[in-house]
This record gives structure tokens, sequence and C-alpha cells, in this order.
């Protein structure tokens, strides 16, 4: 495929390919076919879906993503199996995939019953059809998450920082990705998760409605700080009628991302700026 031309589609550049291209020469790229969710969950089924997911390859952004959770758990009093205000079972991570993690480290931080280790799996549906909330707190990165539009195309709402959603949601500006990078690593970020757990600050009270609405219609919880992470894990393991939205919307936001999807992006684009061959 011959770029000729590149174009800058809001921050994002866009190279844009010969219009000749026809849809069935396109590769289908490594990303799951979106299928609809039941109309509505059974509260049974509903009942049964518990816990976090975080699948990833072996990549050192997968194991630091995975530390910074740790640093989070790490920071949360238990008592009696509630971490603020929060019950263990909804904490529960399941690790899928050849993301290396280190166990020893969780098990010395007493959290070894919060985590599960299942590697390769054959059945990547069946895990994601069990969890709850789908984890894309991402250390950096740019472009399109792979496991954040996974687990939308099965139906998993998704705990995302900005990281996680660049490519899927709005453009993002270098600026704001860099004091993202800054606040998410910063000490504070974890010391607030403690202090607020001792405070017995309420969980999801500090949500705007936009925010509120923008996960509804998007099945992807943009958070800006481990303790809203914590607060929008609460909010989708207490709000049934929050997560059913979530997994429809999650649907329609991973099917721009098919090979369908993507090739009428381009074709839009290229549409927009005429004849690119002379």
């Amino acid at each position: 495929m011959q770029v000729i031309k590149e174009i800058t589609h809001g921050t994002v550049p866009v190279h844009v390919a010969r219009y000749s291209i026809s849809k069935p020469r396109l590769a289908s790229p490594n990303l799951p076919s979106p299928r609809s969710p039941p109309s509505s969950f059974p509260s049974s089924l509903l009942s049964h879906r518990t816990g976090l997911v975080f699948a990833g390859a072996n990549a050192a952004f997968n194991e630091e993503s995975l530390n910074l959770l740790l640093r989070i758990y790490m920071a949360m009093p238990s008592y009696c199996g509630i971490m603020c205000g929060l019950h263990e079972s909804s904490l529960h991570l399941t690790v899928v995939g050849s993301v290396q993690i280190d166990e020893g480290t969780w098990d010395a931080a007493g959290l070894s019953h919060l985590l599960t280790r299942l590697g390769r799996v054959s059945s990547l549906a069946q895990v994601l059809g069990r969890a709850r909330v789908g984890l894309s707190l991402m250390p950096y990165g740019t472009g399109i998450s792979t496991k954040t539009i996974t687990y939308l195309g099965h139906g998993l709402p998704v705990v995302a920082n900005l990281f996680a959603v660049w490519g899927v949601q709005s453009p993002v500006s270098i600026t704001s990705a860099m004091d993202s990078l800054a606040a998410w690593h910063a000490s504070d970020n974890f010391e607030h998760v403690r202090s607020n757990c001792e405070a017995l600050v309420p969980l999801g009270s500090s949500f705007s409605p936009e925010r509120l609405e923008q996960a509804r219609a998007t099945g992807i919880f943009l958070v800006e700080s481990a303790w809203q992470a914590l607060e929008a894990i609460h909010l989708m393991n207490v709000d049934d009628e929050l997560w059913r939205k979530m997994s429809s919307s999650a649907i329609s936001t991973a099917s721009r991302y098919t090979a369908e999807g993507l090739m009428d992006d381009v074709e839009q684009i290229l549409n927009s700026v005429g004849n690119v061959d002379e």
C-alpha cells in the first residue's frame, strides 16, 4: 500500500493511501468482531459478573500497568474484606495473556488473594464474559489500545485512563498527555487513595454529569487518578443500569475499529480531500 500524502485529522496524523484500494484487499485487523449483547441482562446473569480483568501481552507497558494497580491496592486499607468501601470480590483481578507479573510482590503485600493469573487461554470470550470491568490503566502509549477495543468488542465496560483511549475518543494533545503521565506517576496519586479511605470519603462523588454521560455513551469510564479509578469500579458494581448501558455502548464503539469501520473512516477522509493522486 503506497502512502502518497499525509493530512491532519484532529491532532492525529493520518496517512492517506491510493483511493483505488478496495475493501476485499484489506487485511482484517487483529481485533474482535463486535457482538450484540442481550437487550437486557437477566439479574441472575449480571450477578455472576464479578471482578476485574486485565488482558495483555509480554510488554513493558503492560507490566507497568499492573504495577500501577498494585500501588493502588497497597494504598487501600482493608477492614474485614472491604477496601475503601469496595468488597474485595469487586477488586479481584484476573490477568490473561503472556504479560509478566511479579506474584511474589503481591504475596509480600498480602494481596495474593486478590490475584488470579491465567496466562494464555483458549477462550478469551469466556474470561471476559465473567468479569464486571475491563482494566486499561496504561502508564504511557499512543494510538489505539488493543486491549481497550478487545474489552469493548465483547461488551465489557472499561475503566481507562488517557493513554488507553488515545485514538479511540477525542484527539489528545501532547500537553494533556504529559500532564496525565506526571499525575499518574506522582506519589500523591496513591496517597490520595489512602487519605480518602481513612476519611471515609464516599466513592463516586467526584464525577460530573458530563463524565457519567460520556461513560454511558461510549462504554469507557475515563479516569484521571487512582481514586477516580476506584470510584468508577465502584459505580459499575453498584449501578446495574449504568453497567448495562455501558455494555451496549461498548459494542457500538468497538464496531468503529472493525475492518469495515476503519475503511469507512478512510473513505470519508479521502472524500473530504478530493483526488490525492495528483
